[in-house]
């Protein structure tokens, strides 16, 4: 499928997040392009984000990080999965999460 094709619909393509959620979470390339589509489902989209951001591959979190980090107040539910990834033991994705946190005008931790 089109993940842009389907992020252009916006809240419309709120049907497709079971499949989505799961190509974000199973890693690889289309998992990369899922995650970036995402933002434009709204909330929940974003609870898929944070999902991502717990049991994604190192990939799929870096691309969520990178686009929670410019959707402002709408991230907010996502703060506590970027915290923890803030503090976690990847200094690559600790240092990101701390970036996105800092643009959201969040505390770190």
């Amino acid at each position: 499928f089109s993940a842009t094709a389907l992020g252009g619909l916006g809240p419309a393509a709120e049907p497709a997040l079971p499949v989505m959620r799961e190509v974000a979470l199973a890693g690889g390339p289309a998992a990369w392009h899922v995650v970036f589509e995402l933002k434009e489902l709204g909330p929940p989209g974003v609870a898929v984000l944070a999902e991502v951001l717990e049991a994604g591959d190192r990939d799929a979190k870096e691309a969520a990080l990178f686009v929670l980090g410019v959707m402002g107040d709408a991230a907010r539910p996502a703060f506590p999965a970027l915290r923890r990834l803030a503090t976690g033991p990847d200094p690559g994705l600790a240092a990101t999460a701390q970036s996105a946190l800092r643009r959201l005008g969040a505390d770190v931790g």
